[in-house]
């Protein structure tokens, strides 16, 4: 279980749900993991989880609204590490109002999108000068969702965004494959989280 053995990862969005899962096999494969969200004594928790099954974990506070949050944690990684190699994008706003056409106004769609898909491509534009370093390149990995290939009766903000980070993953794959670095999207569909239980059928 050492194959990512002494890679640096950002997870982001990693204090609950998906996030955890992906944290936590991270650590198991070997990785320094970084730890993101807004909930310290939630990121801590993970820490602390990681640790106790022989991991390594740091947490560093992030909010996937504030450009500002996102330099301080690339920032602050660089330091810590002395390196990036790997950026997984798995925050989103899922907690925003979303909704049918007829029920969201175009601020409250916006403010989706700017989250899920603005907060992603903000965090590829941090990262890169960092992985392109590397001298075997990095990796980004986005978490889009099946709600981008399909049509839904609700959450429509959410789906266009997760649309607009499918095609985001293609143009920097494009864009920067050639320099060593890669760049994914993994679609999950639905996925039972304490975050969601309540509203799912």
């Amino acid at each position: 279980m050492n194959r990512l053995n002494d890679k640096v990862i950002i997870v982001t969005g990693s204090t609950s749900g998906i996030g955890i899962g992906i944290a936590k096999l991270c650590a198991k494969e070997a990785a320094h993991v970084v730890i993101t969200g807004r909930n310290v004594e939630r990121g801590q928790k993970v820490v602390d989880d990681i640790i106790k099954d022989s991991g390594d974990a740091w947490f560093h506070s992030f909010d996937l609204t504030s450009r500002e949050a996102m330099h301080s944690l690339i920032v602050d990684v660089a330091e810590k590490y002395g390196k990036i190699d790997v950026l997984i994008n798995n925050a989103a706003g899922m907690g925003m109002k979303d909704g049918r056409v007829d029920e969201l106004s175009l601020d409250e769609f916006n403010a989706v999108v700017t989250t899920d898909l603005g907060g992603t491509f903000n965090m590829i534009k941090e990262v890169l000068p960092y992985l392109l370093k590397n001298e075997k390149g990095g990796n980004i990995i986005n978490i889009g969702s099946m709600a981008s290939v399909g049509g839904d009766v609700g959450t429509i903000a959410y789906a266009c965004a997760k649309s607009g980070v499918d095609k985001l993953t293609e143009y920097v794959a494009c864009m920067y494959g050639s320099k060593g670095i890669r760049c994914n999207c993994v679609r999950p569909g639905l996925i039972v989280t304490p975050q969601n239980e309540a509203r799912i059928p």
